[in-house]
């Protein structure tokens, strides 16, 4: 029987982040390489790659034991968009797609690799399913400026966080509907995260705004189109 509880700073945890970052940097290492059909070619492949996560996390949670409602496996966590933002962005290349895919993944989604809210360790399917959808849009966000070339416009991170806002306003009624924790507006994750030192739920959905705003700032500053 597999499932031993997952432990956060474990071997399997640090193991899936270091096979994330040297897959990632082979990823991107190759293309940079390549002619820009190949380079259209690989973007595409890599949102392919994000669209069966996407479809991966749908089935690994709807089979896992923590599932015990419909209504705790529905797709609406953050990251869940961010797999979708992700595919759009790498298939059709707009910018406003792109700048959601950078912004959201490395400001909220990368949260979940440091600190992964799992119920089973390896080798479960929610552990791949997991680390496989947190990683893919990770490199597909890093390779979007490194990769693909593209450049941030000034208004982007904060368009970025309003889109942010609006998925919080849209969730607080869905989770006092349904009983769920969708984007943690009732809760905090249990594994921990920054949301711990913001102060008491729900209020720290707003108090998190100042310093989500520094940090967009600075993920704009490499990236800006200069």
């Amino acid at each position: 029987m597999i499932a031993s509880s997952f432990v956060l700073g474990s071997w399997s945890h640090f193991g899936a982040l270091a096979c994330i970052v040297f897959l990632g940097y082979l990823y991107m290492a190759r293309v940079r390489c390549l002619s820009e059909r190949g380079k259209k070619l690989a973007a595409r492949w890599l949102g392919v790659l994000c669209l069966c996560t996407y479809v991966l996390s749908l089935v690994a949670k709807a089979t896992a034991d923590s599932c015990i409602s419909w209504q705790e496996c529905l797709p609406l966590h953050f990251c869940a968009w961010m797999e979708l933002a992700c595919f759009f962005a790498l298939w059709f290349r707009r910018s406003w797609m792109c700048a959601l895919a950078y912004f959201g993944v490395l400001a909220a989604s990368v949260q979940g690799l440091v600190t992964p809210t799992l119920s089973s360790d390896f080798p479960s399917v929610s552990y791949f399913a997991f680390f496989l959808s947190h990683g893919v849009i990770l490199v597909a966000a890093l390779a979007l400026p490194i990769a693909f070339g593209w450049r941030a416009r000034r208004n982007d991170p904060w368009r970025v966080q309003l889109l942010g806002i609006a998925y919080l306003v849209c969730m607080v009624p869905v989770n006092w509907w349904l009983g769920t924790n969708y984007g943690f507006t009732r809760e905090a994750p249990v594994a921990g995260s920054i949301l711990d030192y913001m102060g008491v739920p729900p209020w720290y959905l707003l108090s998190m705004q100042v310093p989500l705003a520094l940090l967009l700032y600075l993920l704009y500053l490499p990236v800006k189109n200069r």
